[in-house]
């Protein structure tokens, strides 16, 4: 059975990563919104077959949604033991 000193650098990565999210969520966006190189597009849709406008937004939202649980994490460890359980 596994202890926390062997999963504490597995959560402490997890949330390391969860929480950098949030600059490839900004990165994305800019992209989406000023368009994506020429050469990253056509390598999505000729190798992947989707449209790079769905890549980019899939990856907004799958970012997002990353750092947001990042943020979750964070918030939920802030509470009090006793909010928390209840």
């Amino acid at each position: 059975m596994a202890t926390w000193r062997v999963w504490l650098p597995a959560i402490a990565l997890s949330l390391v990563v969860l929480g950098v999210q949030c600059f490839a969520a900004v990165g994305a966006g800019y992209e989406l919104f000023q368009g994506e190189s020429s050469a990253k597009a056509q390598h999505v849709a000729e190798d992947f077959t989707v449209d790079p406008t769905l890549a980019v937004a899939t990856n907004v939202v799958l970012s997002t949604a990353g750092f947001g649980l990042f943020l979750w994490f964070v918030w939920d460890r802030r509470r009090p033991m006793n909010i928390r359980s209840s």
